[in-house]
């Protein structure tokens, strides 16, 4: 009997949250910008996600470049030049190699760690 009521108690408890909405599953986006020059890894891209590029060299160097990813439909990332902005905020000069990290959070890591805009000069 104790075993009866002990089951029923349980699933009452599993069926009282089927009444919520479902989260949307998190998808996730990785992108390996010309053969290694950047990456991008962006842990929940929302409702999906788009990378434009273009670029041109001059006897193996990279002369002009510009990535834009945009994400979660509101969302922008761009590499110009080797210059890092995200939503129209700077945040400097990176180096070929970086990677930079979207956390689900918002928050921006490069190489691993946290990065804030660059304050602007005074």
């Amino acid at each position: 009997m104790d075993r009866v009521l002990i089951c029923g108690v349980l699933l009452a408890l599993l069926g009282a949250g089927c009444d919520r909405p479902a989260l949307p599953p998190a998808t996730y986006a990785r992108h390996n910008l010309a053969n290694g020059r950047y990456f991008i890894d962006c842990e929940n891209t929302g409702s999906g996600s788009s990378l434009d590029f273009s670029s041109s060299s001059e006897g193996g160097e990279v002369k002009t470049e510009l990535y834009k990813f945009e994400w979660a439909k509101s969302n922008q990332l761009q590499i110009k030049d080797g210059q890092l902005s995200i939503n129209g905020a700077d945040y400097g000069a990176i180096e070929p190699g970086t990677r930079i990290t979207i956390q689900p959070s918002g928050d921006i890591l490069l190489n691993g760690s946290k990065a804030s805009p660059a304050k602007p000069a005074t």
